[in-house]
């Protein structure tokens, strides 16, 4: 199998919402080359855009550490939030484990800023103010007027003692 044409015809798939024609491709690829990361990315992917978040944990966890690729990351800290938000609590320290990895420092220039406003929500719920806080400050950085990210900073500030300075 040629990775380059395999991960071609994959995306292809993935483009043409045939999404379990696409993951085949991709664990395909995954089998053949166990030691890539596009094969993880494409499935990734997949699974992302069929809304199977427990599914890419499953697969992605496994190798985040092998491959630390910035993608497979923010896909875990995406596939962890929907977990969480879909009544799973439990997992709320994984996602803010991968959210913040996929926020850390050496990503930088590839801010994501529904992470961080997802995490922040989940750092409020577990009433960690400052990191909330901080993150709105962040996400407020790209997007200054958010209506939520402003009233969730404010709550924060209240929350933590701190004074609101906006």
């Amino acid at each position: 199998m040629d990775l380059v044409e395999a991960k071609r015809r994959g995306n292809l798939l993935l483009a043409q919402r045939k999404a379990q024609e696409a993951q085949e491709v991709f664990e395909a690829i995954i089998r053949e080359y166990p030691d890539e990361k596009d094969g993880y990315v494409g499935l990734a992917k997949t699974l992302a855009a069929r809304g199977r978040a427990e599914e890419l944990i499953a697969a992605i966890e496994p190798v985040i550490e092998r491959l630390d690729a910035y993608i497979l990351i923010a896909s875990l800290a995406e596939a962890y939030r929907m977990v969480y938000f879909r009544g799973r609590p439990d997992v709320a320290e994984k996602a803010i484990r991968y959210g913040e990895m996929a926020l850390a420092e050496r990503f930088a220039d590839r801010f994501n800023f529904t992470i961080a406003f997802y995490l922040s929500e989940i750092l409020f719920n577990a009433k960690d103010y400052g990191r909330a806080a901080s993150l709105c400050e962040r996400c407020l950085l790209k997007d200054p007027s958010h209506p939520i990210v402003k009233a969730r900073l404010a709550r924060c500030r209240e929350l933590s003692g701190k004074e609101a300075t906006l």
